[in-house]
């Protein structure tokens, strides 16, 4: 049986071999269908706890931030490694962790994946944004 774990670091947006932007909405998808089958109980703990206690505990805050900091460098590495500027692999790193994040938070409360798909529509946009914005063809860079 795949891990928790292992199933969402194969299915992050980061880890796919080419930052294609269908691999993007292939991640969100993969996203809901795990949600769907934990009964929207397995999101992201890492913002779950950052949620809790980003103003009441700082030593808390500051590990959820070091990952969520550790999942930037590693996704700007990724989308940097097929031509993107250090700038704009960064800046579409954020938006997909942004959207996937947020939308983590809306499916569980609505027990409903629809915002992983709004989410994921929007981050191939923002994929596609910025992979032509560097003279790169989004589906096969």
């Amino acid at each position: 049986m795949t891990s928790r774990r292992s199933r969402r670091s194969r299915n992050s947006p980061a880890s796919s071999a080419s930052p294609r932007s269908d691999r993007i909405e292939t991640s969100f998808a993969a996203a809901a269908v795990t949600l769907e089958e934990t009964g929207y109980a397995d999101a992201c703990p890492i913002a779950t706890v950052a949620l809790e206690v980003a103003s009441t505990n700082e030593t808390l805050r500051k590990a959820t931030a070091d990952v969520f900091a550790a999942w930037i460098a590693a996704g700007a590495e990724a989308f940097g490694r097929f031509g993107l500027p250090e700038e704009a692999a960064r800046r579409l790193t954020i938006a997909v962790v942004t959207s996937l994040e947020g939308a983590f938070v809306l499916s569980r409360a609505l027990r409903n994946t629809e915002p992983l798909a709004v989410a994921g529509a929007a981050a191939v946009a923002a994929a596609r944004a910025e992979l032509q914005s560097a003279g790169l063809n989004p589906r096969t860079s």
